[in-house]
C-alpha cells in the first residue's frame, strides 16, 4: 500500500513521473488490460504528443488565418505554436487557443476543480454531486459510489482533454482503479456523479454564447472480422493521417474504454458483428470530428445562460463550459442537467471539428475582434 500512496504527488517531477510509470504497471497487474495493450496505450500518447504540435498547431493556424482575412488583420508565424496577429499598429499573439484575453491568475484558477465547484455552488449554478479523494484514502469515494448506484465519474482535479477521466465507475474495485488512472495526472482526485444525457460544450466570450455544439463519445463498428483492439488501432491511423481534420485527439485504451466495453459484453480481444454499432467509450475526451453536431444558441437557452453564470462564476472572459442534460430545450436543472467544466482553455477546434462541416461558425473572428479592439471594442 505505500507504494500506491506515493501516486498522491502531482507527476510534474522526475520522481512522479516513476510513480505515474508503477501506477500504469499496477493497472495492468489488477488487470485492467493486457501488458501488450498498456503498452500500445503509452505508444498512442506518445505519438499523440509528437503529432499535435505539429498538426494542431496547423489547425489553429488556419483557424486564425481565417479570422484574420475575415477582419482584415495580418498574421505571422512567431513559432511552430505561436502566431502574432495585427491591425491598424494593434498586436495580439496566441498559442493554439490560449489568448491575451485571461490572466495567468485566472487560467490557474480554472484548472482547480474543487475551486471552481465552491465557486459555481456560490452562484447557484448547477452541479453534479462530488465528492475529493485520493488514491492513498479512496474511503469518501466508497461511500459516495454507496448513495450513487447509478455510477460516479472519477477525474483529476487538475487536467484537461479527457485524461484520466473515467466514467461508470459503479463497483468498488472499479473505482480504485479509476483513482489509479486519475493520479497518473494529479494527486486530489474528484469523483462526480454521473449524469444523464448529452454533453454540450459552449463558448463564452465577455458573457455572450457563442456557438454550443453537442459531442458524443467515440463509437465503432464491427466488421466480424477484426478484434476492437484493431478496430481502435485502424480509427487512430485514420486519424492520425487526417492531420488534424478528423479529430486532434486518439481513441486510448485506458480504463474508461476498459469498462464502457465490459458493460456492453466486450473486451479489446473482442470481435463486433458485421455492423454493430457501440460505444468505445463513455467519455467524450476522444471523440473525433464525426462525433460533433452543431447546436443552434437561440434553441438552447437553458444551457448558455448557465454557461455565462458558470464563466462570470470563474472569472473568466473567454470559456468552453461543458454541460450534460437529457433535454437541451429545459432549463438546466429543471431538466437534472449540470455544468461539468469550466475551461479556460475554450477549445476552438470544438467548433470547427464537427460533423456538418457547411454549419461551421468561425468564432475566432470575435474573438481577435476583441483582442485587436475591432467593432466589439477595446480589450
Amino acid at each position: 500500500m505505500s507504494r500506491l500512496s506515493v501516486a498522491t504527488a502531482e507527476p510534474r517531477s522526475r520522481t512522479a513521473r516513476r510513480v505515474a510509470g508503477l501506477a500504469g504497471e499496477r493497472m495492468s497487474v489488477l488487470g485492467l488490460v493486457s501488458p501488450r495493450s498498456a503498452l500500445r496505450g503509452v505508444a498512442a500518447e506518445a505519438e499523440l504528443r509528437r503529432w499535435r504540435r505539429v498538426h494542431v498547431s496547423a489547425l489553429y493556424e488556419r483557424i486564425w488565418r481565417q479570422a484574420a482575412d475575415l477582419l482584415g488583420a495580418n498574421l505571422r508565424r512567431m513559432s511552430v505554436e505561436d502566431l502574432e496577429l495585427s491591425l491598424d499598429g494593434r498586436v495580439t499573439r496566441v498559442r493554439w487557443e490560449w489568448t491575451e484575453l485571461e490572466s495567468v491568475e485566472a487560467q490557474r484558477r480554472a484548472l482547480d476543480k474543487p475551486l471552481v465547484h465552491r465557486l459555481l455552488t456560490e452562484r447557484n449554478v448547477p452541479l453534479p454531486a462530488a465528492v475529493q479523494l485520493t488514491l492513498a484514502d479512496p474511503r469518501p469515494g466508497f461511500a459516495f459510489l454507496r448513495r450513487e448506484p447509478a455510477g460516479l465519474v472519477v477525474k483529476p482535479s487538475r487536467s484537461g482533454g479527457g485524461f484520466g477521466v473515467t466514467c461508470g465507475v459503479r463497483r468498488r474495485t472499479d473505482l480504485i482503479r479509476a483513482c489509479l488512472a486519475a493520479a497518473r495526472y494529479d494527486g486530489r482526485l474528484v469523483a462526480e456523479r454521473h449524469v444523464a444525457g448529452d454533453v454540450y460544450r459552449v463558448l463564452v466570450l465577455d458573457g455572450e454564447p457563442l456557438a454550443v455544439v453537442r459531442k458524443r463519445p467515440p463509437r465503432l463498428v464491427g466488421d466480424g472480422r477484426s478484434s476492437i483492439g484493431a478496430l481502435i488501432e485502424s480509427e487512430n491511423r485514420r486519424r492520425l493521417q487526417a492531420r488534424g481534420a478528423a479529430g486532434i485527439c486518439l481513441i486510448r485504451p485506458d480504463l474508461d474504454l476498459v469498462l464502457t466495453l465490459r458493460d456492453q459484453g466486450f473486451g479489446l480481444r473482442s470481435v463486433a458483428p458485421t455492423g454493430r454499432s457501440f460505444a468505445a467509450k463513455r467519455s467524450t475526451g476522444d471523440a473525433g470530428a464525426e462525433d460533433a453536431d452543431v447546436v443552434d444558441v437561440d434553441r438552447v437557452p437553458g444551457l448558455t445562460e448557465a454557461a455565462v453564470r458558470a464563466a462570470a462564476a470563474v472569472g473568466l472572459r473567454l470559456a468552453g463550459v461543458d454541460l450534460a442534460t437529457p433535454d437541451p430545450h429545459s432549463e438546466l436543472s429543471s431538466a437534472g442537467g449540470a455544468v461539468l467544466e469550466v475551461n479556460a482553455t475554450p477549445g476552438l477546434h470544438h467548433h470547427y471539428l464537427v460533423a456538418d462541416t457547411r454549419q461551421v461558425r468561425p468564432v475566432a473572428l470575435p474573438i481577435l475582434e476583441r483582442l485587436l479592439g475591432g467593432k466589439d471594442g477595446a480589450v
